[in-house]
C-alpha cells in the first residue's frame, strides 16, 4: 500500500509522540533511594543446545517495566566490580545504576558461551543471536509480567531492532535506540532493517 509523504510524516509524528508519552509515564515514577537499590546478580540462561548467555539482572517486586540493555561494541557488560555492579565501559552499562533507581527490572546482556562475534552486525541480526534473545525474553517474562523494553546503544541498536522485528511471540513492548548504527555499509544497520 502506498502512502503520501504527508501521511507518513503524520504517522511518524504520532508514533514518536506515543513513544515519548509511554517513556515519560515510566520514567517519571519517583526514583528509589540508594539504600533500596542493592546490586543485581549474574544469572546464566540456556539459550540454545550447549549454549548459555550470562545476564546481569536486578529484579524488583513492583517493577513497572523490564528493561533489557544491549551494549555496543562486541556486547557484554564486563567484569563485576567490588561493589557488585558490572564494570564495563559502555554507556548503558555505566548508567545501569541510574536505570536501577527507577522501578525497573534491569537486565544487561552478556556474551554467549559459544563466542559468536557480537561486533558483527550480521551476527546481531542472525538466527543464533535471535534464538538467544528469544530465550532471554521468555526467561524475563517468566520472572516478571512487566512490559518488556529493549534499549540498545551503538552496535546494541542492531540487536534491539532485530529482536523487535523478529518478535513473533509479541513479548517486546517497546524499543529505545541511542547512538544508532546508521551507516548503510554496516550489515544490520538500523535503517537497513524493517523496524
Amino acid at each position: 500500500m502506498l502512502y503520501s509523504d504527508s501521511f507518513k510524516k503524520a504517522l511518524n509524528t504520532t508514533a514518536i509522540l506515543h513513544l515519548l508519552i509511554t517513556l515519560t509515564s515510566i520514567t517519571c515514577a519517583a526514583p528509589l533511594n540508594a539504600q533500596e537499590n542493592p546490586p543485581g546478580q549474574v544469572e546464566r540462561i540456556t539459550t540454545r543446545e550447549g549454549v548459555s548467555v550470562p545476564v546481569y539482572a536486578l529484579w524488583k517486586a513492583q517493577a513497572r517495566a523490564s528493561v533489557v540493555l544491549f551494549s555496543g561494541g562486541a556486547g557484554g557488560y564486563g567484569n563485576i566490580a567490588g561493589d557488585g555492579w558490572p564494570a564495563g565501559g559502555n554507556f548503558l552499562i555505566r548508567t545501569g545504576r541510574r536505570w536501577a533507581t527507577y522501578p525497573f527490572n534491569i537486565i544487561m546482556i552478556g556474551r554467549p558461551s559459544d563466542g559468536i562475534d557480537l561486533a558483527s552486525g550480521s551476527v546481531r541480526t542472525g538466527d543464533l543471536h535471535n534464538a538467544d534473545n528469544v530465550a532471554i525474553f521468555n526467561y524475563i517474562k517468566e520472572k516478571s509480567a512487566a512490559p518488556l523494553w529493549l534499549v540498545g546503544t551503538s552496535m546494541g541498536t542492531i540487536s534491539a531492532a532485530a529482536a523487535a522485528i523478529s518478535d513473533q511471540n509479541r513479548l517486546v513492548d517497546g524499543v529505545v535506540l541511542s547512538s544508532s548504527i546508521t551507516a548503510y555499509k554496516v550489515p544490520g544497520a538500523v535503517p537497513r532493517q524493517e523496524l
